[in-house]
């Protein structure tokens, strides 16, 4: 009666254990992430914008992107640090095709540093949730760029661009609930003939993510079985200390016969 108390009690804090830890691994699993990549691109490759779900391109010189795919999911309207004028075209260009024509991308700056100067853009999180971010970056010039994503459940990451490149940044974020802010800032200084960190374009695709509830059920799981595991394994030493205990008491000489043994 007494072991199948005791066994009872033990399945029992497997159980809270096994709760704990499986909320304790959902929230991780569950929390807003953002992974960043950047890749280099040959400025004389098209970039064909038509293949992607929702597109803006900057090039008349004003913060707001001049053609759109109408989707509206990316916040067209960017915030900048200094004024931006459009890039003209020069091989540090990249070219969009958007299904219409081919247009010339970019914003660049017209001062002598782009120190701490850049652009921001945002996406809504329930577009920014579960697709992938490209943006069309060019430190055509002595500069680099510090690109990063964030939002306020995610602490972000950055991505690091060095001069003379083309760049396209991508961003992937899942689970989150506030709205992804993208800061591109540059870094070094340059002269009117030797380029400047330029923005061109912004795109959004689908990717394939988890479903939470598969992470959910697959965390109850093995939080249920390592909290059971080491339940039972603390039971089994505690039955097996309580086992030699009785054990080395039943082997014990009754009191009085060791003396009678030693007598003459």
């Amino acid at each position: 009666m007494l072991r199948s108390i005791a066994f009872a009690l033990a399945l029992a804090c497997a159980a809270v254990l096994g709760l704990a830890f499986s909320l304790f691994g959902a929230g991780m699993a569950l929390a807003g992430t953002i992974t960043g990549t950047a890749q280099t691109f040959d400025s004389e490759i098209r970039q064909r914008l038509s293949e992607y779900e929702d597109w803006g391109v900057w090039n008349a010189g004003t913060l707001q992107a001049n053609v759109t795919s109408g989707a509206g999911r990316i916040n067209y309207s960017l915030t900048a640090s200094a004024p931006a004028t459009p890039l003209a075209r020069d091989p540090g260009v990249a070219i969009f095709n958007t299904g219409n024509g081919y247009y010339v991308g970019g914003l660049s700056y017209v001062t002598n540093s782009a120190e701490g100067k850049g652009f921001t853009l945002t996406v809504p999180y329930q577009y920014a949730n579960g697709n992938r971010l490209d943006l069309w970056l060019m430190t055509n010039g002595p500069v680099s760029a510090e690109i990063t994503a964030s939002a306020l459940t995610d602490s972000g990451t950055t991505v690091q661009l060095n001069p003379y490149q083309n760049y396209i940044v991508s961003f992937i974020s899942t689970g989150l609930t506030e709205d992804l802010t993208v800061s591109m800032v540059g870094r070094g200084n340059f002269n009117s003939a030797q380029g400047q960190m330029s923005f061109g374009a912004a795109a959004l695709s689908p990717v394939v993510v988890p479903e939470p509830e598969y992470w959910l059920a697959f965390l109850l799981l093995i939080g249920g079985f390592v909290a059971y595991r080491v339940v039972e394994t603390i039971w089994w030493f505690y039955d097996t200390v309580r086992t030699l205990e009785d054990d080395f008491e039943g082997r014990r000489l009754p009191e009085g016969d060791l003396e009678d043994r030693w007598l003459p």
